[in-house]
């Protein structure tokens, strides 16, 4: 009797590398998938840009058989990115249209997941990405040449693709509406936060508090100084609370659409006279970043537009067992876990009354081993509208 052959799906994860939002969702979409799938009916390869890990003189070194496979292990064994995965199915790539062809063919993919670019994919079945319609809501954050290139994009993304996987309802029901003679097969995940490390709910040795001289009580932002993400409202909400709680705010400091923001909210800062209890971070070590996460009061999230429900830092404080207070956004009330708050999205008055609330209210945080539990509750969510979608 002949062997059934595996099922090869392929995880293509450019794209989602040079933002850390892009980092958390796929790592946490890997460590679901690999968790989910049985090695005795599916094989996956993870495949990452080359251009991510290795430098121009690096990659030329790649292009010799006899070095590209040592080299690879050694990269493998040495990024934290890489760490948890499956040594034997990473590969890293060129994602030009010519080489994941070729790849793909070499590696016999059946399904190829997260395929967000619009480069055309050789598999028997390939699944689409792409993350919201922020330029459909909010045009005046981009430049035309910008929403036309978004548009197009999706467009050829949903002509080319079996299937795009979107991760909300919210975002699945603007493609019907922006898109509606599409006949690509839109597919929501579920809310289903999973942690991608669990050491991340031991205490860390170093005292980070210490570390940035930021004193409890403190609330946190992690979210990137973009124009959408609502900071302004969450400066004049902590003016409003007494003097003695302050906010950290971790994320890079930049919008490339707006390069004057940043410095309007240090103005801002200063204007309302809260210098000293804002805590501006920048980019800081993901670890030391969970730690401070761990020790805040609750995560704040006050963005104006999200495609994932919380964004990737609050489904992480919600896997951490923290409580969040939310802007009440449709794609924020697909969240259907975890301790948390909604505020009338862009009203600083509201998002000060419920940090208030949450402040003088003393909740007890989850038990680690009902963390673990609801992480596995989530891999097995997850990782399995992920295989069915490879289907």
């Amino acid at each position: 009797m002949k062997r059934k052959q595996k099922k090869q799906i392929v995880v293509l994860t450019d794209g989602f590398l040079n933002w850390n939002g892009g980092v958390d969702f796929i790592t946490m979409n890997i460590t679901a998938l690999l968790a989910a799938h049985s090695p005795e009916t599916s094989q996956i390869t993870l495949v990452f840009p080359e251009k991510k890990f290795f430098s121009n003189k690096m990659r030329l070194l790649l292009r010799l058989p006899f070095l590209r496979k040592w080299l690879s292990k050694q990269t493998i064994e040495r990024d934290p990115l890489l760490l948890g995965f499956n040594h034997n199915r990473v590969c890293f790539a060129r994602f030009g249209k010519k080489r994941i062809k070729r790849l793909l063919t070499k590696l016999k993919a059946d399904s190829a997941l997260f395929c967000w670019s619009d480069t055309p994919v050789e598999a028997k079945r390939a699944v689409g990405y792409y993350p919201d319609l922020q330029h459909r809501y909010y045009p005046n954050f981009f430049t035309p040449a910008e929403c036309a290139n978004r548009d197009r994009t999706i467009e050829r993304i949903l002509r080319m693709r079996n299937a795009l996987l979107v991760t909300s309802e919210s975002v699945k029901n603007d493609l019907k509406k922006f898109y509606p003679t599409t006949t690509c097969t839109l597919l929501s995940l579920p809310f289903a936060p999973v942690l991608p490390n669990i050491e991340w709910l031991a205490p860390l040795s170093l005292n980070v508090q210490t570390k940035y001289k930021i004193s409890s009580p403190y609330f946190m932002i992690s979210n990137q100084f973009w124009i959408h993400k609502g900071h302004k409202q969450a400066f004049e909400a902590l003016k409003k609370l007494p003097s003695d709680i302050h906010l950290v705010c971790t994320g890079k400091e930049d919008d490339f659409r707006f390069p004057t923001f940043y410095k309007e909210m240090l103005t801002l800062i200063d204007e309302l006279g809260i210098r000293e209890r804002v805590h501006l971070l920048g980019l800081i070590p993901k670890r030391e970043q969970i730690e401070l996460m761990k020790g805040a009061k609750a995560l704040v999230q006050p963005t104006l537009f999200e495609g994932v429900p919380g964004g990737g830092s609050v489904q992480i404080a919600i896997a951490l067992g923290l409580p969040v207070i939310v802007s009440d956004i449709p794609v924020n009330r697909e969240i259907i876990d975890g301790d948390v708050h909604f505020f009338c999205a862009g009203n600083s008055l509201d998002l000060f009354e419920k940090m208030e609330s949450v402040f003088k209210t003393s909740s007890k945080r989850p038990s680690k081993i009902s963390l673990l539990q609801k992480r596995e509750e989530n891999i097995h969510k997850l990782g399995h509208a992920l295989l069915k979608s490879a289907e």
